[in-house]
């Protein structure tokens, strides 16, 4: 079923225009504005199409962020959004309208309460947002409206006292009405496909954000096997090499992580490129092993001394390794652009104290273990 969205700040009238539109009084109307507090539908018919309608709470409550949530995630999972205004855009409103339009979805924009203006102030209004909305929202889908219109009188007494009063009108939302009519009309399957396409992008992303979680844990756990097996090796000298073995397993993991089909031969050519590409990149974080593989063959101290950094020294450079595997195998065994440039982006966008100083944490609680 299509869904159609109300967006829009507190007190532009989202509620008074889907009750004009839909000749009900199923959505909540306040004068005092606010009165939305969680997501209200209702199933109509409209043009012959079964839709649901949906009033979110409004989007700009400073005081209450939990309901501005809730109004843009309803507004993601609509298919149709009416963005509602009763002036010109403030800045949050255009942020919002901005955010919107770049899902792809028919979007209108609608400015409530056109009985406010005169005729002249209401065409200028809405050429003013048109201009500004030029590159995001198809002019034809920049609306006005009065959905609880106020008509207001005044009459002269005999005595010369001036008597005013305020009397509701009718609705007047026939543009918006007749642009959702032709929409539904000549955007239908387009509509039912587009909800279909993004319920499968959601399960799909969701999936992804759980195999990155557990990757990363996989990434964790090999860095520390092989920042202890770094730190425990009797020979200096073949620290450098001794992690060798443990990054084709990583790979291997990672792959099975992504639900990717490796050979042994492939596993090993990926693990083997990340040495001869890689070092040319993480060369700084290659110092410290070979500081500490030359201070742990001094007898006695050298090695209390060098085991710590130089272990360190091989966390870092194989949780950014990992960060990368998983970076190709996400993105279809493909590199956004290269390897060292990948590489480069992941180094750039990790704060390597921050790992070194939980890596050195991890690494000595768990040579307690031990026996170091």
């Amino acid at each position: 079923m299509i869904q159609i969205a109300i967006f829009g700040k507190i007190s532009v009238g989202k509620s008074a225009l889907l009750n004009a539109l839909f000749a009900t009084d199923h959505f909540t109307v306040d004068p005092r504005g606010g009165s939305t507090t969680v997501v209200q539908k209702i199933e109509v018919e409209l043009a012959g199409t079964p839709v649901t309608i949906a009033d979110t709470p409004g989007i700009a409550d400073a005081a209450s962020p939990e309901r501005a949530a809730v109004a843009r995630t309803a507004a993601q999972a609509a298919d149709l959004v009416i963005a509602v205004c009763d002036k010109d855009l403030t800045e949050t409103e255009y942020q919002a309208i901005t955010n919107l339009a770049h899902f792809g979805k028919p979007l209108l924009v609608v400015l409530n309460k056109a009985d406010a203006l005169n005729v002249r102030d209401r065409y200028r209004l809405v050429e003013q947002v048109r201009r500004r909305l030029v590159e995001l929202v198809d002019e034809a889908n920049v609306l006005v409206c009065a959905a609880d219109p106020i008509k207001r009188y005044a009459r002269e007494a005999s005595d010369g006292t001036l008597h005013e009063w305020t009397e509701r009108a009718q609705p007047d939302v026939a543009q918006v009405r007749n642009r959702i009519i032709e929409i539904l009309q000549t955007e239908r399957y387009f509509l039912s496909d587009l909800t279909t396409i993004s319920d499968q992008i959601d399960a799909s992303a969701n999936r992804l954000a759980r195999v990155k979680a557990s990757a990363e844990q996989t990434i964790e756990e090999y860095a520390l096997g092989i920042a202890v097996g770094v730190a425990i090796n009797p020979v200096p000298l073949l620290d450098l090499f001794g992690g060798g073995a443990a990054l084709v397993a990583l790979v291997r993991s990672l792959a099975r992580h992504y639900e990717v089909s490796l050979s042994g031969e492939q596993v090993q050519a990926l693990a083997s490129s990340f040495v001869t590409e890689g070092w040319k990149e993480l060369w700084p974080a290659v110092l410290p092993i070979i500081g500490g593989a030359l201070l742990k063959s001094i007898p006695f101290i050298g090695w209390a001394i060098g085991a710590l950094g130089q272990a360190v020294g091989a966390y870092y450079i194989t949780y950014i390794i990992g960060q990368a595997c998983s970076t190709y195998f996400a993105a279809n065994q493909r590199w956004p652009q290269s390897m060292r440039a990948t590489l480069r982006t992941i180094i750039a966008n990790t704060d390597r104290n921050s790992v070194s100083r939980r890596a050195a944490i991890l690494i000595q609680e768990r040579l307690k273990t031990v026996g170091h």
